[in-house]
């Protein structure tokens, strides 16, 4: 059975959870109200609960519990749902469900969009959240972090008070506890505005892990504008144009203050000084300071600094068959630096035989790009924890990488002990870390970038070394745009050129 794509959930439990977090843009309708299409799949699940007595409510959600912490289990869940087939325990909580399209088509989504969440970080906070529905455990909800008045706001449009009332009362759910369940869905994409002070919402950056296994979990079910569903990325843009198109002023302020109390939502900072979204990294005390040149009143002012040229790739017939088998890099300027780095398995594509070459690249994605290009993975597989305070958030596949590269110096965290795998990496924040690698730590003079005087103090050196080793060549304007993010494929051409200088290639 396919149904066009129209709806979207960050994450729920099914029953209690389900409260927050699903976005209806109903098919064929005009201009649906956010929160008047969000509770017509809600209130048939709400409505059947709150007949229930406290004990089957939690014998409700312990049935549903352990679908929720297993791939396999869930998997079946959807299938009942989706063939009308429920059995056993599961038929008398699923029926309301199925015998509504709404719901059915909510549910279906909403438990492919679970299924999507990486496993581990599900049963962790599934675990945290069964303990507040067992009985009062005040002292655990007590340590949880305040919500925003936005996420109360949220909440409140969505559920109805008695069923408010319930959860808190009756269950020790509150906003606080639903927040902390949420922020399972943490480090699988990232949301900001879409300008400085921007009213709308737009996708920052989305795990690749994530995105191929929501892609492969809403295709049996869904389609996107009468087609297949091709990434886990376009699902996530759709829904956020729908949302956009749907929400006012107010509400989407609100969501985006929920989107930031789970993890998956910043505000968009000015270009400059710090960059988009980002706080500019401190750099290490033990860090080469650079230097910058302040010329005296008779001072002959120092010319900028020639690099070094770097010949354009020539790729061979074995290299060109395999980066065209990506549909968006045939014909994209990155194709030469492309696919030199796919033949030797430092880069990789993603499953729907798309590269996406303007798409961000996180610091975790880069990490295992440079363990990769420097030949370094036997040496990752053998690197101890770094004991970074975000270390949770580090995707397993990315986690040695991490780990070695912090070790040599050539990854750094941040001044709070936190690396924030999940961002997306700035133009110079990666050059830093080029450099690092190269153990070229400062360069002296500037550079010809129009832009020369916007570089972070704590970069300037590192871009004038790899503008002069030939590394960087800036845009076609002359810019180098530093606080900009780096897009696969600019990271693609500064790892080519570095390879290339190591004799790597």
């Amino acid at each position: 059975m396919k149904r066009k794509l129209i709806a979207q959930i960050v994450c729920m439990v099914f029953i209690f959870t389900s409260t927050f977090g699903v976005l209806w843009v109903g098919a064929g309708a005009t201009d649906p109200s956010f929160y008047t299409s969000i509770r017509d799949g809600l209130k048939i699940i709400t409505d059947k609960m709150l007949t229930l007595s406290h004990v089957q409510q939690v014998q409700a959600y312990y049935l549903m519990e352990a679908p929720f912490k297993d791939d396999d289990a869930l998997g079946a869940v959807i299938e009942m749902i989706d063939d009308n087939t429920p059995s056993g325990e599961y038929a008398n909580i699923l029926a309301p469900i199925i015998a509504n399209d709404h719901a059915r088509a909510s549910a279906i989504f909403a438990l492919s969009f679970i299924k999507s969440i990486d496993e581990g970080q599900r049963a962790e906070k599934l675990s945290d959240f069964g303990g507040t529905i067992t009985g009062p455990d005040s002292e655990k909800r007590a340590a949880l972090p305040s919500v925003s008045d936005g996420f109360r706001a949220v909440y409140s449009e969505l559920t109805d008070a008695e069923a408010r009332r319930v959860l808190a009362e009756e269950h020790g759910v509150t906003p606080e506890v639903l927040a902390h369940l949420f922020s399972c869905v943490k480090g699988s994409f990232m949301l900001t505005d879409n300008a400085v002070g921007g009213p709308d919402i737009v996708l920052k950056s989305i795990d690749s892990g994530f995105s191929q296994r929501l892609k492969n979990n809403l295709q049996p079910y869904f389609t996107v504008n009468d087609a297949p569903v091709t990434s886990g990325e376009a699902v996530l843009e759709g829904i956020i144009d729908g949302l956009n198109a749907t929400l006012n002023t107010t509400q989407k302020a609100n969501f985006k203050a929920a989107m930031g109390d789970i993890g998956v939502y910043v505000v968009r900072k000015p270009s400059s000084p710090s960059g988009p979204g980002r706080t500019t990294p401190t750099p290490s005390p033990t860090a080469t300071p650079a230097v910058t040149f302040t010329p005296g009143p008779t001072a002959t002012p120092v010319p900028p600094v020639q690099p070094t040229v770097i010949p354009p790739p020539v790729i061979t017939e074995e290299e060109e068959a395999i980066v065209e088998q990506f549909t968006d890099e045939a014909q994209h300027w990155s194709k030469n630096y492309v696919a030199p780095l796919l033949k030797k398995g430092v880069f990789e594509g993603y499953g729907d035989n798309t590269f996406r070459p303007d798409q961000g690249i996180t610091r975790e994605e880069i990490a295992t790009i440079i363990v990769r290009a420097m030949g370094l993975t036997g040496q990752a597989e053998a690197a101890e924890a770094v004991g970074y305070s975000d270390a949770a958030d580090i995707s397993p596949w990315a986690t040695k990488s991490v780990d070695l590269l912090t070790k040599l110096g050539i990854f750094k965290g941040y001044d709070d002990n936190n690396f924030r795998p999940h961002e997306v990496i700035s133009r110079e924040e990666l050059v830093a870390v080029i450099m690092r690698a190269m153990s070229v730590q400062s360069g002296q003079g500037s550079t010809s970038f129009t832009d020369d005087e916007s570089i972070s103090d704590w970069a300037k050196g590192s871009v004038v070394a790899a503008y002069m080793a030939g590394i960087i060549q800036g845009h076609n304007d002359h810019s180098f745009r530093p606080q900009d993010d780096v897009t696969r494929g600019q990271a693609a051409a500064i790892i080519y050129n570095f390879m290339y200088t190591q004799g790597l290639l």
